[in-house]
């Protein structure tokens, strides 16, 4: 009897049945080697890293316009380069906003 299944019988047997532990996550092996990932702005992202739009901070004018410019969530964006002005490339366009606007955008990185 291998240690696994000795553990869970003495465990059994101990028990009540409302303490007894689920064999199914006992024998299954399934951890998230991944981890979460907080959303940054995008002034704060590094240059040449692609992008998803997570959300916009507010729903002031400025977002909205931000918005019809094509700084949509769910968009996928590169920051070309960080002087001054953010440009991104956007939608096969570079696009070249503010840095104050860049912080309203939260973004996280897309998985290659």
């Amino acid at each position: 009897m291998d240690v696994k299944n000795f553990v869970i019988n003495v465990w059994a047997s101990i028990a009540t049945q409302s303490q007894k532990p689920d064999v199914n996550k006992v024998n299954s092996k399934k951890h998230s080697n991944r981890l979460p990932v907080e959303p940054l702005n995008l002034s704060r992202a590094r240059c040449g890293e692609r992008l998803k739009i997570v959300s916009l901070k507010s729903n002031s004018p400025s977002s909205q316009r931000l918005r019809e410019l094509g700084f949509c969530e769910m968009s996928e964006v590169c920051k070309v380069s960080d002087n001054g002005a953010l440009i991104c490339k956007l939608l096969g366009c570079r696009v070249a906003i503010a840095r104050d606007l860049g912080s309203e955008i939260l973004v996280e990185p897309v998985c290659k």
